[in-house]
C-alpha cells in the first residue's frame, strides 16, 4: 500500500467491509498490478470478488496488461483469476525456477 501510485480500495458489502484490494498502474497508466484482492472466507462464492474485480477495471479502462501473483498450491485463486476474472498463467515459479524479482536464501525455502 506504500507503493508510489498505489490505489487501496475498501470492499463493502451493505455497510460491512468484507474485503480489501490494492491496486498499482505503472506510470504510463497502460499497466498494472493488482497487489492485493481479500474477500472475508465467510462471504466466498457470493459473487463479491468478481464485482469488485469488475469495479477495479471499469476504474482503470486504460489499463491493457494486469498483473498479479497467488501461490501455486492455492488452487481456489487461481481458479478465480483465471475462470472467473480472465487473468492468464504467463509463468510458474518453483524451485527449479524461482522468481527473479524475490530474494532467495534459506528462509525463502531456495535451493
Amino acid at each position: 500500500m506504500d507503493h508510489a501510485g498505489a490505489d487501496a480500495w475498501e470492499v463493502l458489502d451493505g455497510g460491512r467491509v468484507v474485503g480489501g484490494a490494492v491496486v498499482v498502474v505503472d506510470g504510463q497508466g497502460d499497466r498494472a498490478s493488482l497487489d492485493l484482492l481479500f474477500i472475508d472466507v465467510g462471504e466466498h462464492g457470493r459473487g463479491i470478488g468478481v464485482r469488485v474485480w469488475n469495479a477495479i477495471e471499469a476504474k482503470y479502462p486504460d489499463v491493457e496488461v494486469w498483473r498479479t501473483m497467488t501461490p501455486c498450491e492455492d488452487v481456489r485463486n487461481i481458479h478465480f483469476y483465471v475462470n472467473k476474472c480472465g487473468f492468464r498463467v504467463v509463468e510458474f515459479f518453483h524451485p527449479g525456477h524461482p522468481d527473479p524479482h524475490q530474494p532467495s536464501g534459506p528462509e525463502e525455502g531456495a535451493m
